[in-house]
């Protein structure tokens, strides 16, 4: 009996470690409020180095096959060149996209961004915004 416990438990400790060390691979979807406006946003990875991003909302972002490096748990996008699909929408919105990071125990993404609004007293102002995408 005690011999099955421990077997039991080791197993479990093996499935644990196999799970945290995948990668995300696949699409992520979601959707949130934000700002009172309604944002929709989808991550297909491509491969281990391309994915298309699509957001829709207060920033329109319908891009294709982006160099992107999986280091950490997160996703980074690898191109910030003013040419770069996303790295020119996000120019022109001010905002800024920080990283993905991934939780393997619920195949989720969950997207980190900056926005940078106006403020009608004159300056800007920074808003941290998080999207969670479901696997």
């Amino acid at each position: 009996m005690l011999r099955g416990i421990v077997l039991l438990l080791a197993a479990s400790a093996v499935a644990a470690v196999h799970v945290q060390s995948m990668t995300p691979s696949g699409t992520y979807r979601g959707e949130k409020k934000l700002l009172g406006e309604k944002v929709k946003a989808s991550i297909v990875l491509v491969n281990s180095t391309h994915l298309d991003l699509a957001i829709s909302g207060a920033v329109n972002i319908n891009c294709e096959s982006e160099p992107y490096v999986f280091s950490g748990g997160e996703i980074t996008l690898a191109d910030h060149s003013s040419s770069d699909c996303v790295q020119h929408k996000l120019d022109k919105k001010n905002a800024e996209f920080r990283s993905a990071k991934y939780d393997a125990r619920t195949n989720e993404l969950t997207v980190d961004c900056q926005i940078h609004q106006k403020k009608i007293s004159g300056g800007t102002r920074k808003v941290d915004v998080s999207l969670a995408l479901q696997g």
